[in-house]
């Protein structure tokens, strides 16, 4: 199996034993990506938090209601 980087365009062997969830890190770029896809196969940026819940997402909050 043959994905596409989002983050540089560079093709990722991923090999046989790959589905949704697997997480591989881009060999050109270093991102962390995961399987979002599989026919096509598609990957994206692996989060390890929900989107909208990162823990920056908090800090930005507690520090807002201070102002």
């Amino acid at each position: 199996m043959v994905g596409t980087c989002p983050a540089c365009g560079s093709e990722i062997g991923l090999g046989q034993a790959t589905g949704l969830g697997s997480r591989a890190t881009c060999p050109s770029c270093g991102a962390y990506l995961e399987i979002i896809g599989l026919e096509p196969l598609e990957l994206d940026w692996a989060f390890d938090q929900p989107e909208g819940q990162l823990k920056y997402d908090y800090l930005l909050e507690e520090n807002a209601a201070q102002w």
